[in-house]
């Protein structure tokens, strides 16, 4: 069946009798709108918000949800994403067991600190008094003419 206006107003006519739907309609017309477990695919709801509405009832979930709907929260280490302690609360589940450090932290479940040196981390350029390498917690290499525990 036909409706008014070009392609129902979803779309785009590329030939004689032929639609292009713009996302979220199908059909010959672009009639039809797409939705997932009932919600349009073009609502920022689609999906419980953590994903795309592909076809009718298929969703494409995004940033490590998972899910018929995408309602399952992505968890590291059995730790939900949005815990305080998650990644050891010193990075980000972005993905199912797939922690993203921040701060210097390493690690599966970011669970080791930076190195230091006197309190500086080992990647700042002060590191050492800016004159050799941190190269274990508080043990500096020193370059060549300078000494000290601090290379200073």
């Amino acid at each position: 069946r036909r409706v008014h206006g070009v392609c129902s107003g979803h779309g785009a006519c590329t030939s004689k009798d032929k639609c292009t739907c713009r996302a979220g309609y199908s059909g010959t017309w672009c009639a039809t709108a797409i939705t997932c477990n009932g919600v349009a695919a073009t609502s920022a709801a689609v999906c419980s918000g953590h994903g795309a509405c592909a076809s009718k009832d298929k969703c494409t979930c995004s940033g490590g949800y998972s899910g018929t709907w995408c309602s399952t929260a992505p968890t590291c280490n059995g730790i939900p994403a949005a815990s305080a302690s998650v990644c050891s609360g010193h990075g980000a589940c972005t993905a199912k067991d797939k922690c993203t450090c921040s701060g210097g932290y390493s690690g599966t479940w970011c669970e080791t600190a930076p190195t230091t040196c006197n309190g500086i981390a080992a990647t700042s350029a002060s590191v050492c008094s800016g004159h050799g390498a941190c190269t274990a917690k508080d043990q500096c290499s020193c370059r060549a003419g300078w000494g000290g525990a601090w290379c200073a």
